[in-house]
């Protein structure tokens, strides 16, 4: 027998809903405690309010995202120049081995 489905030393099983702590509790309660805040009017931000903020929060990102884009593309073709130089260097260098 699990040992959460044991009732102490008697060894007999006990319901999960009747004797569990948590039985009655929502997911709130158990996150938050047992002390909900208010709900009325004048609590938290009104609809507009937060759609703004979201909308604020949603172009940071995208300044974000377009600087790291910007930052990845300039090494990327830094990258490839320098590996063009390398090929082209590697080529000449065997063609004048070659020669000899």
């Amino acid at each position: 027998m699990a040992w959460w489905l044991s009732n102490g030393d008697a060894g007999e099983p006990r319901s999960r809903t009747a004797t569990s702590a948590w039985a009655n509790c929502d997911l709130t309660t158990v996150l938050w405690g047992a002390v909900q805040p208010d709900s009325g009017t004048d609590i938290g931000l009104s609809p507009r309010e937060t759609a703004a903020l979201l909308l604020n929060k949603i172009r940071q990102g995208n300044d974000y995202a377009r600087g790291k884009k910007q930052w990845f593309r300039r090494s990327a073709s830094v990258t490839e120049m320098v590996t063009l130089a390398l090929s082209a260097a590697s080529t000449i260098i065997l063609g004048l081995q070659s020669l000899n």
